[in-house]
């Protein structure tokens, strides 16, 4: 079977991406031939299919208005990307296409491209994009937020939750008009797969025509990446992307109590400067920034800490940081919010804490700092033992295969 992937980026940037990554390396070890279709970058990984690959637009903050005005209309139609995309559908002849996250950049307009070919497509959602025009249901307070979900997208305008601009926003807002207007989704896609029963619930709850086409199928690891020690060391661990969303100047701030307890901050994000200040203005010479990491040496940082920390504030969609401790035998504590509630098994795998509660992530961190080295071991015991068959590629690619067979029979 031929696949093509679609997506923004074709380099490791956050999670979806690298679930883009390993969907195509598991088909490619299934035996299956699989093609790309993204934007350009300088850090891309290297590709034959490269050359089809469409120029990256961005509207930031330091662009003038009429460059942003200039760049939106590619956001909502990109012509280079329609164009190059019906040449690679032509030339690779796919049976399935897997769309990704490919919003904005390659903009809404290549669903019809795809569509109009006759070759089934899936998307894997991956946010709440089609729910809310800044995609992470949360306003400019940084509250959680549906009130565009009904397909009003006017309050993201007035509440300015893109850039706290009333242009960027608008953009964003009039994207997603247009695309539920000339390029909906719900239409043009022949099946939709949810890496959590929370966000396929949340999308079906407003929009009915996708019931019949969801699929959850959770994320996965490479397992043979991860490994245990015995040799855990006293700190605790938050590492991933440094933005509003994921709550770590709420850590940070609870970290205060704990004087005693070293915290150690993987990652960079958009909120990096304001963390570093938090962690000056506080004094916590017991909190250790540690810029981003990767690979082994990331790794074995998960491998010896004693927990893994979780303090998300918005709709996690699923939580890979959490199944990668626990391969690692490293349990969590974690915000009980989104998606995180389905992989966190309490007193078990670790502890649930109320997102944005100071006091509760205060409580749940006490409470793993009294347990009994009995308890804690069997803590991590679980954890390995639920990454190991819970999380697992066979279960995701024989569960994706379903969802491909049975959209291409219905296409026959």
């Amino acid at each position: 079977m031929r696949i093509l992937l679609i997506n923004n980026f074709h380099y490791l940037r956050g999670g979806s991406d690298r679930v883009y990554f390993e969907t195509a390396r598991i088909l490619k070890n299934k035996g299956h031939e699989v093609g790309f279709f993204s934007t350009q970058s300088p850090e891309n990984e290297a590709t034959d299919f490269s050359h089809y690959f469409v120029k990256n637009k961005d509207i930031s903050q330091q662009q003038s208005f009429f460059n942003k005005v200039f760049s939106a209309k590619e956001f909502v139609y990109n012509p280079e990307a329609v164009q190059k995309l019906e040449k690679l559908l032509s030339e690779f002849k796919p049976h399935i296409v897997h769309l990704h996250i490919f919003q904005s950049r390659l903009s809404s307009a290549i669903i019809k491209t795809i569509k109009k070919s006759g070759i089934p497509s899936v998307m894997t959602v991956h946010e709440y994009k089609m729910l809310c025009p800044v995609y992470i249901c949360l306003d400019s307070k940084g509250e959680i937020c549906e009130k565009c979900a009904n397909g009003n997208y006017i309050p993201c305008i007035t509440n300015k939750c893109t850039q706290n601009s009333y242009l960027a926003s608008a953009i964003n807002a009039i994207e997603s008009k247009v695309r539920d207007q000339f390029f909906n989704y719900e239409n043009n896609i022949d099946a939709f797969v949810y890496p959590s029963q929370f966000i396929k619930n949340k999308h079906t709850q407003y929009k009915d025509a996708l019931k019949n086409k969801s699929y959850v199928i959770h994320n996965f690891i490479d397992l043979n990446k991860f490994s245990t020690t015995q040799q855990k060391e006293d700190y605790y661990l938050y590492y991933g992307r440094l933005s509003r969303e994921k709550g770590v100047p709420t850590l940070i701030n609870a970290w205060k109590k704990f004087p005693h307890l070293k915290l150690k901050i993987v990652g960079s994000g958009p909120e990096e400067n304001l963390i570093k200040q938090l962690v000056k203005e506080l004094n916590l010479s017991n909190v250790e920034l540690l810029g981003a990491k990767y690979g082994n040496e990331l790794t074995q940082i998960i491998q010896k800490a004693k927990f893994t920390l979780v303090p998300s504030e918005w709709y996690e969609t699923f939580g890979l940081t959490i199944i990668e401790s626990y391969a690692c035998g490293t349990p969590v504590i974690a915000a009980a919010i989104g998606g995180i509630e389905e992989l966190v098994d309490e007193n078990k795998t670790g502890f649930l804490f109320e997102s944005h509660n100071e006091n509760k992530l205060c409580a749940a961190i006490q409470k793993s700092n009294t347990l009994l080295r009995e308890e804690y071991n069997l803590l991590s015991k679980f954890s390995v033992e639920k990454a190991n068959t819970a999380f697992t590629e066979e279960k995701y690619y024989d569960s994706l295969i379903k969802v491909y067979t049975s959209i291409s029979l219905s296409d026959t």
